[in-house]
Protein backbone atom coordinates (compact mmCIF):
# COMPACT_ATOMS: atom_id res chain seq x y z
CA UNK A 1 0.00 0.00 0.00
CA UNK A 2 1.36 3.16 -0.31
CA UNK A 3 -0.78 6.03 1.11
CA UNK A 4 -3.41 3.81 2.31
CA UNK A 5 -4.44 3.09 -0.89
CA UNK A 6 -3.69 -0.89 -2.63
CA UNK A 7 -1.17 -0.92 -5.12
CA UNK A 8 -1.70 -3.14 -8.38
CA UNK A 9 2.20 -4.39 -9.32
CA UNK A 10 2.14 -5.07 -12.81
CA UNK A 11 5.21 -6.87 -13.17
CA UNK A 12 7.72 -7.53 -15.78
CA UNK A 13 11.09 -9.65 -16.05
CA UNK A 14 13.69 -6.77 -17.21
CA UNK A 15 17.73 -6.94 -17.39
CA UNK A 16 19.30 -3.83 -18.11
CA UNK A 17 21.09 -3.35 -21.66
CA UNK A 18 24.31 -2.95 -21.98
CA UNK A 19 24.27 0.92 -21.26
CA UNK A 20 21.95 3.35 -19.78
CA UNK A 21 20.56 5.34 -23.03
CA UNK A 22 19.52 1.64 -24.17
CA UNK A 23 18.05 1.02 -20.96
CA UNK A 24 15.92 4.36 -20.60
CA UNK A 25 14.30 3.72 -23.39
CA UNK A 26 13.41 0.23 -23.27
CA UNK A 27 12.01 1.17 -19.49
CA UNK A 28 10.09 3.86 -20.59
CA UNK A 29 8.83 1.02 -23.31
CA UNK A 30 8.10 -0.97 -20.54
CA UNK A 31 5.99 1.97 -18.53
CA UNK A 32 4.03 3.06 -21.50
CA UNK A 33 2.88 -0.26 -21.90
CA UNK A 34 1.54 -0.28 -18.27
CA UNK A 35 4.52 -2.36 -16.56
CA UNK A 36 4.77 -0.38 -13.13
CA UNK A 37 7.69 -3.22 -11.51
CA UNK A 38 10.45 -4.87 -13.13
CA UNK A 39 11.94 -7.95 -11.52
CA UNK A 40 15.63 -8.49 -12.69
CA UNK A 41 17.02 -11.76 -13.02
CA UNK A 42 20.50 -10.94 -11.58
CA UNK A 43 22.28 -7.96 -9.70
CA UNK A 44 22.02 -4.99 -11.92
CA UNK A 45 24.59 -1.95 -12.34
CA UNK A 46 24.15 1.05 -10.02
CA UNK A 47 22.52 3.08 -12.74
CA UNK A 48 19.61 0.85 -12.88
CA UNK A 49 18.43 1.73 -9.67
CA UNK A 50 19.17 5.06 -10.12
CA UNK A 51 16.57 4.75 -13.38
CA UNK A 52 13.62 3.27 -11.49
CA UNK A 53 13.94 5.61 -8.96
CA UNK A 54 13.96 8.97 -11.33
CA UNK A 55 10.81 7.13 -13.47
CA UNK A 56 8.88 5.86 -10.42
CA UNK A 57 9.11 2.16 -11.52
CA UNK A 58 9.44 -0.28 -8.73
CA UNK A 59 11.99 -3.02 -8.75
CA UNK A 60 12.20 -6.43 -7.05
CA UNK A 61 15.82 -7.10 -6.23
CA UNK A 62 16.92 -10.85 -6.90
CA UNK A 63 20.15 -12.10 -5.17
CA UNK A 64 22.79 -13.54 -7.22
CA UNK A 65 21.80 -16.71 -6.56
CA UNK A 66 20.89 -19.47 -9.16
CA UNK A 67 21.54 -23.62 -7.90
CA UNK A 68 19.20 -25.39 -9.77
CA UNK A 69 21.36 -28.72 -8.97
CA UNK A 70 19.03 -31.26 -7.36
CA UNK A 71 16.64 -28.69 -5.90
CA UNK A 72 14.36 -31.27 -5.30
CA UNK A 73 16.52 -32.73 -3.24
CA UNK A 74 15.69 -31.60 0.24
CA UNK A 75 18.43 -33.91 2.04
CA UNK A 76 20.82 -31.68 4.18
CA UNK A 77 23.82 -31.28 1.57
CA UNK A 78 21.34 -32.76 -1.23
CA UNK A 79 21.20 -28.87 -2.54
CA UNK A 80 23.49 -26.65 -2.57
CA UNK A 81 20.56 -24.50 -1.04
CA UNK A 82 20.22 -27.06 1.79
CA UNK A 83 23.93 -27.32 2.37
CA UNK A 84 24.77 -25.46 5.79
CA UNK A 85 28.08 -25.55 4.49
CA UNK A 86 27.56 -22.61 2.01
CA UNK A 87 25.58 -20.69 4.36
CA UNK A 88 28.56 -18.41 3.85
CA UNK A 89 28.05 -18.23 0.26
CA UNK A 90 24.71 -17.74 0.52
CA UNK A 91 24.61 -14.68 3.11
CA UNK A 92 26.99 -13.22 0.95
CA UNK A 93 24.96 -12.84 -1.79
CA UNK A 94 21.93 -11.75 0.43
CA UNK A 95 23.74 -9.12 2.17
CA UNK A 96 25.61 -7.80 -1.35
CA UNK A 97 21.90 -8.10 -2.76
CA UNK A 98 20.72 -5.49 0.33
CA UNK A 99 23.36 -3.19 0.68
CA UNK A 100 23.78 -2.44 -3.10
CA UNK A 101 20.10 -1.56 -3.46
CA UNK A 102 18.54 -0.70 0.21
CA UNK A 103 18.66 3.23 -0.29
CA UNK A 104 17.00 3.00 -3.35
CA UNK A 105 13.15 3.98 -2.98
CA UNK A 106 12.46 2.10 -6.39
CA UNK A 107 13.31 -0.95 -4.89
CA UNK A 108 9.72 -2.46 -3.30
CA UNK A 109 11.19 -5.72 -2.43
CA UNK A 110 13.52 -8.37 -2.47
CA UNK A 111 13.99 -12.65 -4.12
CA UNK A 112 16.27 -14.73 -2.61
CA UNK A 113 16.81 -16.32 -5.75
CA UNK A 114 16.42 -17.84 -9.06
CA UNK A 115 15.34 -21.63 -9.43
CA UNK A 116 17.65 -23.33 -6.66
CA UNK A 117 15.05 -25.40 -4.19
CA UNK A 118 14.48 -24.54 -1.00
CA UNK A 119 16.51 -25.08 2.73
CA UNK A 120 18.47 -24.03 5.23
CA UNK A 121 20.30 -21.42 3.02
CA UNK A 122 16.87 -19.87 2.59
CA UNK A 123 15.50 -19.92 5.21
CA UNK A 124 18.47 -17.67 7.05
CA UNK A 125 18.55 -15.45 4.04
CA UNK A 126 14.94 -14.68 4.49
CA UNK A 127 15.34 -14.34 8.48
CA UNK A 128 18.46 -12.21 8.32
CA UNK A 129 16.52 -9.82 5.27
CA UNK A 130 13.18 -9.88 7.06
CA UNK A 131 15.18 -8.48 10.44
CA UNK A 132 17.51 -6.20 8.08
CA UNK A 133 14.29 -4.30 6.41
CA UNK A 134 11.09 -5.24 8.07
CA UNK A 135 9.04 -2.42 6.16
CA UNK A 136 9.73 -4.88 2.59
CA UNK A 137 8.51 -7.71 1.17
CA UNK A 138 10.42 -10.83 0.37
CA UNK A 139 9.60 -13.36 -2.24
CA UNK A 140 11.14 -16.50 -2.98
CA UNK A 141 9.25 -18.54 -5.77
CA UNK A 142 11.12 -22.07 -4.80
CA UNK A 143 9.62 -21.67 -1.19
CA UNK A 144 7.16 -24.31 -2.40
CA UNK A 145 4.66 -23.89 0.29
CA UNK A 146 6.98 -23.17 3.13
CA UNK A 147 7.39 -19.90 4.99
CA UNK A 148 10.82 -18.24 3.93
CA UNK A 149 8.50 -15.84 1.77
CA UNK A 150 6.01 -13.40 1.60
CA UNK A 151 3.76 -14.44 -1.08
Amino acid sequence: TRFDKEIKLVKTRYNAAADRKITLAELKNLKSKGSNTVCPDYPQPGWFYDLCDEMGLMVVDQAAINAPDRKEDRRIGGTPSNDPALLGEYMDRIRGMYFRSRNHPSVAGFALGSDSGNGYNMYKAYQWLKEAEPQRFVIYLDADGEWNTDL
